[in-house]
């Protein structure tokens, strides 16, 4: 498990491309189900200005960016959860327990917001968006959340050196020997001119 430290780094990331991702998804259905993008954004608001935010149709400060801000608390805190628990698996490479993490998180997510907290708190999409298209915003975010880990592993596994994973420790540290003895072995012309 990560410290708290690491914790708090790794959420924001991961928590501010999670608050992307399901923006744009819920967006993205917004305009399929009730023609307007901004909408399941501005209902987000609801939690702050009442019902009626989910109707507001036009991005505007109050609705919009209050939406957004509250959108990306929500996913910092979902990532900090994910983070704790599964963020490990995902910076050591594991993907099967990263993504099975995300879904894990997702559906806690999915359950507070919908059937734990007050109405007042809820994400307010379910106003502006069908219950399918909710499924996909929760779809997104389970895939996003492992997402930052995975590509540190990926992108650090890229710039080291590859090791045979099927190598036991006697082959390795024979390969490495090997390799130091070449490196110190002059090459038989300098061998061939040391006698002249």
């Amino acid at each position: 498990m990560k410290t708290w430290t690491d914790v708090a780094q790794d959420a924001v990331v991961s928590g501010t491309v999670a608050c992307a991702a399901t923006a744009a998804t819920a967006a993205w259905r917004g305009t399929r189900d009730g023609n307007s993008a901004v909408a399941p954004i501005n209902a987000t608001s609801h939690v702050l200005w009442g019902p009626s935010a989910a109707d507001v149709h036009v991005a505007d400060l109050k609705h919009t960016a209050s939406g957004l801000l509250i959108n990306e608390g929500a996913g910092v805190f979902w990532a900090a959860l994910y983070e704790r628990l599964f963020g490990a698996d995902a910076d050591k490479g594991n993907a099967v327990r990263a993504l099975a993490g995300g879904g894990i998180v997702a559906a806690i997510a999915y359950v507070t917001d919908y059937h734990l907290v007050p109405k007042r708190l809820t994400p307010g999409w379910e106003q502006r968006i069908s219950g399918r298209s909710l499924a996909l915003v929760y779809a997104a975010l389970a895939v996003i959340l492992p997402l930052r880990g995975l590509l540190r592993y990926w992108s650090q596994r890229q710039t080291s050196k590859p090791v045979p994973v099927s190598a036991g420790p006697y082959v390795r540290r024979r390969a490495m020997a090997a390799l130091r003895h070449t490196a110190r072995r002059p090459s038989k012309y300098a061998a061939a001119n040391r006698f002249k």
